[in-house]
């Protein structure tokens, strides 16, 4: 159980670092930051819009991209915030 929340909560870690440079994120986005095939980046970026963490901001078939939800945005700028203040 301990395992399998820390892989977890790495994996989330380093999705969450991708929202720093970017308000939105892609499949191949998320793929390249985890080492992941198209299809468990699919099932992921499925459970994380299910948990209520991502949203779909542009739902085209090409390009479709996702942003958090504004909650999780919020707690994204101000770890932000307050990381730029300890530098």
């Amino acid at each position: 159980m301990v395992i399998c929340f820390t892989i977890c909560y790495c994996i989330c870690i380093d999705i969450i670092g991708l929202f720093s440079k970017t308000d939105r994120i892609t499949a191949p986005d998320v793929a390249r930051a985890l080492g992941l095939s198209a299809r468990m980046e699919w099932v992921l970026l499925a459970g994380w819009i299910g948990d209520g963490w991502l949203v779909v901001a542009d739902p085209s078939r090409r390009k479709r991209s996702y942003k958090l939800t504004a909650i999780y945005m919020q707690r994204n700028k101000s770890n932000q915030e307050r990381q730029s203040r300890e530098v």
